[in-house]
């Protein structure tokens, strides 16, 4: 259940799919290609990390709960408690994106059944995804047991729709990009005019597609023999995932024949369907099989719904792990379960209301929807580097690697290294995405990454400091679960 409920959470496709565009105009093939080399290669060791302490600590609240029994018993209150925090954005941010991506596609496909004549208002857009995300909660509130059968279903359609589409894509073409195209060509149309800059900021797309991986220990508890399986669970999802995202990433370059304009510029506003849309359509004729690019669009939407399921589930948990500790405003109200299911239905329906204000977002800006995406990548990443990097420091001499899974002698540098990438890519997602030449940075083309990320510390910092005598500093205490791990207690 860890490996499927992990590559499900993951949903490159879905993740992929729905940042294309961004890939295409910061810095093209190049970046998108060896970016995701790269990335890829980064994740695996942070994902080693994680894994090694999941073996150790295979609890509820994961990157949570870690923040806490890592640290010095003086600490743990506040470095769980941010991470936590962190945690949750992140997941609320991500699935966000997945609803409005959803609607975008949704969109695309209507824009392709009317040659481009219909498309769906930004107002619609945001209708559509916070019915989805509706539809999602709904879906939610069935006990985790009832949930078991959907997680596997999920991960095996992600597997199977995604070698269709790419099969079907390559052999259909007419044309197929060259070589050097795929593997070397640069696109840039950020307005900055800097190689380097544009090479760093353009990782987000990998990044973003390569997030959600620590959500195999948010089921740790429920999972048999957690302590092999879980960590083992993270280590293959990342590996499947940078498996199948390659492929896909290739499967659409190839197949879009070296026209970035049209695939930026074609029918919709994904390039995505755009790339399918040129696949099915006679270079000679232009004549359209719009049954095939629509079959193909609908596969991959639903590829976008499905994943929307099954991360709801673990921002769920983690924020109801919040909750439980007294580390969100009204935890008192939030951590009560429904007594049919033992399902935090109150915490569901925070995460929805919280998952559709962030919907609005893209009313505001062209770039909302990427700054949403930098939202999720940067929450995530950040609340990944706490416990690795406690791991490394305040638990450095009393961390004791696990049998069941464990990294040896390279457990140290492997930790320090992925610590720093954590960091240093974190950080560039905070820098300006696009620059106007006339006028500079905009309203239109502002990153509101910062803006939401610091708002969102900010309520937090504010709830833990105030009201002065009763701020959450005062009773919060880290997670309260008594666990017995290789025969030892660990209080917090």
């Amino acid at each position: 259940m860890s490996f499927t409920f992990c590559f499900s959470s993951i949903a490159v496709i879905t993740s992929l799919a729905l940042v294309i565009n961004y890939g295409l105009t910061t810095g093209g093939p190049v970046i998108m290609v060896w970016g995701w080399i790269v990335s890829c290669i980064f994740t695996l060791m942070i994902g080693a990390s994680i894994a090694e302490i999941c073996s150790v600590y295979p609890a509820a609240g994961s990157v949570y709960y870690w923040a806490g029994v890592l640290s010095h018993p003086d600490w743990a209150p506040i470095n769980s408690f941010y991470c936590g925090w962190l945690n949750m954005i992140g997941n609320m941010a991500c699935e966000s994106s997945f609803a409005f991506g959803f609607a975008q596609v949704f969109s695309a496909i209507i824009s392709l059944v009317n040659d481009g004549q219909v498309t769906l208002s930004d107002q619609k857009q945001v209708l559509i995804a916070i019915v989805t995300l509706i539809m999602w909660a709904i879906k939610n509130r069935l006990r985790l047991d009832q949930q078991g059968w959907y997680n596997n279903f999920s991960a095996i359609y992600q597997c199977i729709s995604t070698i269709f589409l790419v099969t079907a894509i390559i052999i259909c073409s007419s044309n197929v990009s060259s070589h050097e195209f795929v593997w070397t060509n640069y696109n840039n149309e950020t307005g900055f005019e800097s190689v380097i800059y544009v090479c760093m900021i353009g990782v987000l797309m990998s990044m973003y597609g390569m997030s959600g991986y620590e959500s195999g220990a948010t089921l740790a508890e429920e999972t048999k023999n957690a302590s092999h399986s879980a960590p083992r669970g993270i280590i293959n999802s990342i590996i499947l995932s940078s498996v199948i995202g390659f492929i896909f990433i290739l499967g659409l370059l190839y197949s879009s024949q070296e026209n970035i304009f049209k695939a930026l510029n074609g029918v919709s506003q994904q390039s995505v369907i755009n790339i399918i849309d040129v696949t099915f359509t006679d270079e000679f004729s232009n004549e359209r099989n719009y049954f095939a690019s629509v079959t193909l669009s609908v596969i991959l939407m639903l590829n976008i719904f499905l994943a929307g399921f099954s991360h709801m589930t673990g921002t769920t948990r983690i924020t109801y792990a919040l909750a439980r500790d007294n580390g969100l405003p009204k935890s008192e109200w939030m951590k009560q379960l429904n007594p049919r299911t033992s399902n935090p239905d109150r915490v569901l329906l925070v995460v929805l209301i919280i998952d559709s204000l962030l919907c609005t977002l893209p009313l505001l800006s062209t770039l909302a929807f990427t700054a949403i995406t930098s939202i999720a990548t940067i929450g995530y990443q950040l609340s990944y580097a706490i416990p690795i990097f406690l791991r490394v420091t305040q638990s450095r001499k009393t961390f004791k690697q696990s049998l069941d899974y464990n990294i040896g002698k390279y457990s140290v540098i492997n930790s320090w290294v992925s610590f720093l990438w954590l960091i240093i890519s974190s950080l560039v997602l905070f820098f300006p995405l696009r620059y106007d030449p006339q006028q500079g940075i905009t309203a239109q083309n502002f990153n509101y990454t910062a803006s939401v990320m610091l708002g969102a510390l900010m309520i937090a910092s504010i709830f833990w400091i105030f009201p002065l005598g009763n701020g959450a500093r005062n009773y919060f205490r880290g997670p309260q679960d008594l666990r017995k791990y290789n025969g030892e207690e660990i209080i917090i």
